[in-house]
């Protein structure tokens, strides 16, 4: 085997890092990759950073040449099709709105607006009950005219679906 070849990790290749955020643990990985996954805007300024040998974890904004791509527009996401929206944080729908099950949400159509509580997200759907009610609303993505992530006033909450409040704006009615 040539020199400085190796099948796998190397001790002393250097130290490893991973983060955590609304989506979960990732696994470790080198600080050239962490600052990739910084400037393609899959590591969030508000997720947390720790690296290996330190029991304590950062704020990713804390950490010395992390470069976060700016959000052109206030955080939304797009149905699929649309040309317009991008979130910095989520890749698909079905990211935003599992961030947000179980939680309540206010659903936006022609007749108003309602909170619900999103109780499951598909891949081509996902679906809401009423507070106090049995009632479940079935929506399918096609039906999304969009989704806005309001940030609460005050909130400093590293989790994302803490620090927001997740509005769907629905063809028809909520």
């Amino acid at each position: 085997m040539p020199a400085g070849s190796s099948t796998g990790p190397s001790v002393g290749a250097g130290p490893q890092y991973r983060f955590r955020g609304a989506s979960g643990t990732s696994g470790w990985m080198s600080a050239e990759q962490l600052r990739e996954l910084a400037r393609q805007g899959s590591l969030d300024p508000r997720d947390e950073v720790q690296a290996s040998g330190r029991a304590e974890w950062i704020a990713a904004s804390q950490v010395k040449g992390l470069d976060f791509p700016r959000a052109a527009e206030p955080e939304q996401a797009s149905p699929p099709g649309s040309a317009t929206g991008h979130h910095v944080k989520f890749g698909t729908l079905k990211e935003v709105l599992g961030t947000f099950l179980h939680a309540e949400v206010e659903m936006r159509g022609a007749s108003g607006s309602r909170v619900m509580r999103l109780v499951a997200v598909g891949t081509d759907h996902f679906e809401a009950t009423e507070e106090g009610s049995r009632r479940r609303v079935f929506v399918p993505y096609l039906r999304l005219r969009s989704l806005v992530a309001e940030e609460l006033a005050g909130a400093s909450a590293l989790n994302y679906r803490e620090a927001h409040r997740l509005a769907i704006v629905v063809d028809g009615e909520a």
